[in-house]
């Protein structure tokens, strides 16, 4: 039952997340769209290449860093209430962590920098937020533990798609010929 109310709660979180607070936190990088295309635009002036990095450092922190660091926040709220009831909490810490793994923006797009920054700041939530309150010397195996648990099953889900992708692509090579 208690892994029933996990599924409804994540799937409530992820509703709410990508209609609600996504929309929300996304606000201020939306500026900064305009600006990428002045900056990057015809007419090279001094101004533009002064204003280029600034431009697309906030691009980062507004479109990428800020959502990504909410929504692997989010993850782990609801994986860490639902740990300290189970009888294998590392099952929904996997759970958490390929959530945070496959994070997708709304209209489909997969970002690899979202993705490595949701999944790092997760595995952080998990080792630092989940010590405090407990014995901090058991936190290098907490990280190890976690870090594997994590890391594992998406390097195997990795290997499984490349080479789904390399079967499909041999069968379109012996399709053209």
């Amino acid at each position: 039952m208690n892994f029933i109310k996990y599924g409804i709660a994540l799937v409530c979180f992820e509703f709410l997340f990508w209609y609600v607070i996504f929309l929300l936190v996304s606000l201020p990088s939306m500026p900064f769209i305009g600006l990428i295309a002045w900056a990057t635009g015809e007419q090279k002036t001094q101004a533009k290449r002064t204003l280029l990095i600034p431009i697309l450092i906030g691009a980062f922190v507004f479109g990428n860093l800020i959502p990504s660091l909410f929504y692997s926040a989010g993850i782990f709220a609801i994986t860490n209430h639902f740990m300290l009831d189970a009888t294998h909490p590392m099952v929904y810490a996997v759970i958490g962590g390929l959530l945070c793994l496959w994070t997708r923006a709304p209209s489909g797009e997969m970002n690899i920098f979202g993705t490595i920054i949701s999944v790092v700041s997760y595995i952080l939530y998990m080792t630092i937020l989940k010590t405090f309150g407990q014995n901090v010397g058991d936190m290098g195996f907490r990280i190890v533990n976690l870090v594997f648990s994590v890391l594992i099953p998406v390097f195997i889900i990795g290997l499984i798609a490349a080479f789904i992708f390399w079967i499909v692509s041999k069968a379109r090579e012996v399709r053209q010929k």
